[in-house]
């Protein structure tokens, strides 16, 4: 928060009249308590312990050495906030009840390690009514099915792509990612992949046959990609002035 608060600060005022700050975490549910396992890195993460390097579940030691510790935040599912039920912790230059009510918005980015379902589960009204036009998310096939104990590979990753493809969602991978201590042959799989509407269930495990075909004894983190979600309804200038709106006006 103290780091949040003080880039907000840096702002230009008229920007932070902008900004609504909601210290919540997003999930299927609002107002549950969630454990966050925190070393104020970007690998903080709901739930217990696991070992990302390992790809393995670990019990929560205080005793140890490393800098995680047990913090717990406020649930919020993403639908109540674009449906107004509920309201930001923070505004600044403003009084919240001086708030436009939320109609819709332009882009929502999701990277949560592996927490996505969860995430995806709270945002089953704003995908349905298009309520948001551009979604960045990452695709961690691994990650999801190992914070979630999924019994079968993929089901959970495949049915986030299923919900944005029933609604009529575009999506695009960003190509495909890696730790750079993977494999050298697994990383010449960064060219870009389209994915497959009538199938995302093979598109999903795509990413598990990358680590099946390049085994090593060493690397467990799998691989993974960004997926770029883009909403029939999408607002998009006439003339787009970057190469990625050039590129979606084409769709």
């Amino acid at each position: 928060r103290e780091r949040i608060m003080t880039s907000i600060a840096a702002a230009p005022k008229d920007d932070q009249k902008k900004i609504r700050f909601y210290q919540m975490a997003a999930s299927s549910q609002s107002g549950q308590q969630l454990e966050f396992t925190s070393s104020g890195s970007t690998g903080d993460h709901v739930g217990g312990g696991f070992d990302g390097w390992l790809m393995k579940k670990v019990p929560y030691d205080p005793t140890s050495s490393n800098k995680d510790e047990k913090v717990t935040v406020n649930s919020v599912r993403i639908d109540d906030i674009i449906h107004n039920k509920i309201g930001p912790t923070d505004v600044f230059g403003v009084e919240k009840d001086s708030l436009v009510p939320i109609d819709r918005l332009f882009f929502l980015k999701v990277d949560v390690q592996g927490f996505e379902p969860h995430v995806f589960s709270g945002l089953t009204d704003a995908i349905r009514e298009k309520k948001m036009d551009f979604i960045l998310m990452e695709f961690w096939p691994k990650g999801m099915d190992l914070v979630n104990d999924a019994e079968e590979k993929c089901i959970l990753g495949a049915n986030i792509l299923q919900q944005l493809y029933d609604s009529g969602y575009k999506l695009f991978s960003m190509g495909t990612v890696s730790h750079p201590k993977s494999p050298k042959a697994a990383q010449l799989y960064g060219k870009t992949v389209i994915p497959r509407s009538d199938d995302p269930l093979a598109f999903c495990k795509f990413y598990y046959e990358i680590e099946e075909k390049n085994p090593s004894d060493e690397y467990h983190m799998g691989y993974w990609t960004d997926v770029f979600a883009m909403s029939p309804d999408a607002r998009l200038p006439e003339i787009p002035v970057s190469g990625l709106g050039q590129f979606l006006l084409k769709f």
